[in-house]
Parts: structure tokens; C-alpha cells; sequence
């Protein structure tokens, strides 16, 4: 029976309540945020909280979100998890929900021989107010994750208006050009990713150029290297794209997640 915090206390799943009458469950207000767990740490979870603490404030929901780094360490332990994820919720009622749970990693073999994606039948307006944020406004993302993985393939690439690259429906986008490392602007609507922020850093920090670019899916399907980043997923080099394969996997892709594991184990320790 797993344990979860709910509103400053630890409880058992089942005796956990949220009225009915929350703003989340009538409409789908709130907002929430997935750390992946290592040796029973939360990574990059300063980085994950100041991005709910942004997107309550941007969406009006007043509720304190305290450090939660014990809680969840704490949680990892009773429910006898190492990794997994912590996902913690923020309902429009203002009750902070912190659950545990197992993640079964992507098999070892995508990291190896790259991963497809597919490209949304969509489009989306960069500028929709939701954009940007992770809201529990989730099922566009699920819907498109859920075709996409029916199809066979790890993601699908989101365009915008203009049929401009966003990003995918659980990971932000790189590719490689020239010897420089290009993404997706934030200024387009897209989630503001831990784990991009983390690969920017440790680009920058092994020589390479990174700059922000507007990407059309010609460019994409023209690099050197594509790859696409996320918490769960880590950075995962990408060879398929709509039935055009590409190049890959690349030294870039490798050289970062190397890079990536060991921040890993200096911030959870990780032996």
C-alpha cells in the first residue's frame, strides 16, 4: 500500500481526499511537475518547483510550495522505491499532492540505435495560453502520445502555426548543424524543460555553440544530429522522423548523456 504527501502530511493512497468541488476536477485546473528519482533524490528538483511555483502564479492559483526534497526522499524510502519519478500536483483548489512511483525506462537499445518520431496531425498557436506550461489540461499531449505510440514510434512532433518545430508531446527538441547546437526559442510557446536547460549547460560547458532557432521540419529532417530531451527520458537520439530516416546516433548526442549521468551522480550521488 503506497504512501503519498498530501497538504504537509504523509498518508496512506487510500485515505488520501480532495474535495470534489476542486476547481481541478471540474475543469482541469492545476498544474504539476515529474522529477525523475535516483538513488532515492529527486534530480534537478529546485529547477521542477520553481516551474510550478511560475505556473501557479501565472494561472492565479495561491498555495505555498515548500522545499520538497526530505518529502520526497522520504516517500522514495517508505515506499521502498531507489528511482521512478515523483510527479507532484497542484490543484486549483491549492492542495500539493506529492505520489511516488516506478518508471520502466525506455529499453537500452533506443539510447543504442535511436528512436522514431511521428509528427502530430495538428497544429498548435504558439501564443494559446496554455502553452508553455504543464497544466492538468493534459489530454491533447496524452491523445497524441497515445497515437503515436499505436504507430509504434516513441513521440510525436508538435508544429506550430506556421509549421514551425515546437517540440514533442513529453520532450523538447535539439538538432545538430553545422557544429552548432540548435533548439527551438522559449519565445515560441514551448515547456521550458529541465532537462533542456540541463543540456544547454553542459553543451555550453564542453565548447559547443547553442543558439535558440526558429525550425522548420526541412531543417530538422536535414541535420547532423537530432535528439530530444526530457526528465523521464534523458536525451535520446532520434534517426526517424515521419518515414525520413536521418543520420545517427551521433557523438553529440552520446558525449552529452554521458555528461548528463554523471550530474546525475554529483547531485543524487549516485555511486
Amino acid at each position: 500500500m503506497a504512501l503519498l504527501y498530501l497538504d504537509g502530511r504523509i498518508v496512506d493512497e487510500k485515505r488520501a481526499r480532495i474535495p470534489a468541488t476542486d476547481p481541478a476536477l471540474a475543469w482541469g485546473v492545476g498544474v504539476f511537475e515529474v522529477a525523475r528519482g535516483y538513488n532515492q533524490r529527486a534530480f534537478q528538483l529546485e529547477a521542477h518547483l520553481e516551474r510550478l511555483r511560475r505556473s501557479a502564479a501565472h494561472f492565479g492559483i495561491r498555495a505555498e510550495v515548500p522545499d520538497l526534497d526530505s518529502v520526497i526522499h522520504r516517500l522514495f524510502v517508505r515506499n521502498g522505491l531507489d528511482g521512478g519519478y515523483a510527479r507532484i500536483t497542484l490543484t486549483g483548489g491549492g492542495h500539493l499532492v506529492v505520489v511516488t512511483q516506478r518508471w520502466k525506462a525506455l529499453p537500452r537499445r533506443i539510447y543504442r540505435q535511436g528512436a522514431t518520431l511521428a509528427v502530430a496531425p495538428f497544429r498548435r498557436d504558439p501564443a494559446a495560453p496554455l502553452a508553455g506550461h504543464k497544466t492538468l489540461n493534459y489530454l491533447e499531449n496524452m491523445k497524441t502520445r497515445w497515437e503515436a505510440e499505436g504507430e509504434g514510434v516513441l513521440d510525436a512532433l508538435v508544429l506550430g502555426l506556421r509549421g514551425e518545430v515546437l517540440e514533442g508531446t513529453r520532450c523538447n527538441v535539439f538538432m545538430v548543424e553545422k557544429g552548432r547546437l540548435l533548439t527551438p526559442p522559449l519565445g515560441q510557446g514551448i515547456l521550458p524543460g529541465v532537462t533542456r536547460k540541463v543540456v544547454i549547460d553542459l553543451a555550453r560547458g564542453q565548447g559547443l555553440p547553442v543558439a535558440e532557432r526558429r525550425l522548420r521540419l526541412s531543417r530538422l529532417l536535414a541535420a547532423e544530429e537530432v535528439f530530444v530531451t526530457s526528465t523521464m527520458m534523458e536525451i535520446v537520439p532520434v534517426v526517424r522522423i515521419a518515414g525520413r530516416r536521418l543520420p545517427g546516433p551521433g557523438p553529440t548526442a552520446r558525449s552529452l548523456l554521458a555528461a548528463y549521468h554523471e550530474k546525475v551522480r554529483e547531485e543524487c550521488g549516485v555511486k
